[in-house]
Formats: C-alpha cells, sequence, structure tokens
C-alpha cells in the first residue's frame, strides 16, 4: 500500500502555498524578534558623573598572578612596601 498526494501538478501547488507560508510565517516572526529586541535595548540608558564610568552591560576586570586590575586605579604599589624613612616612623 503506497502513499498517495495526488497528481504531480497538486503536489506542486501545495509545495508553492508551503513556501508561501513559510516565508509569511519567517517575515512575521522576524519582526516579532525585531519588536522584542528593540523593547530590551530601548530600557538601557546608563549615565556616569565627572569621573564616573556608565556600563550597559557586564563589566569584568580581573587581576592574575599578583597583579593589580581596575577599571579606574589612582597610585598602586605591587610587592613589598619599602622600609619607613625617618620622616615615617
Amino acid at each position: 500500500m503506497g502513499l498517495t498526494f495526488g497528481s504531480s501538478s497538486q503536489v506542486g501547488v501545495r509545495v508553492r502555498a508551503w513556501r508561501v507560508w513559510a516565508d509569511i510565517e519567517r517575515a512575521r516572526v522576524a519582526d516579532e524578534l525585531r519588536t522584542l529586541l528593540a523593547q530590551q535595548t530601548s530600557h538601557r540608558s546608563v549615565s556616569a558623573g565627572q569621573s564616573g564610568l556608565a556600563v550597559g552591560g557586564d563589566l569584568n576586570v580581573r587581576a592574575d598572578h599578583g597583579s593589580a586590575a581596575a577599571v579606574s586605579m589612582g597610585n598602586v604599589t605591587l610587592g613589598n612596601p619599602s622600609q619607613p624613612g625617618p620622616h615615617q616612623d
């Protein structure tokens, strides 16, 4: 017992109809995704004052092997501190 799909012209019509539907569905889904993306990115406003840093996403700062790392860093001394002198007693 074999499957019958109709004549080759009927199959061709069905295939074309499916392709049209798939193109319409693809466009609809793409529009929906664009709308969702716009909603997510429109709420991302950041600001910072003078000498500040504004980050709208992830920020990773890491130091390895006894080093120092920061987004903004003042005077940093690595290693052993110097011996106090007479004015530091």
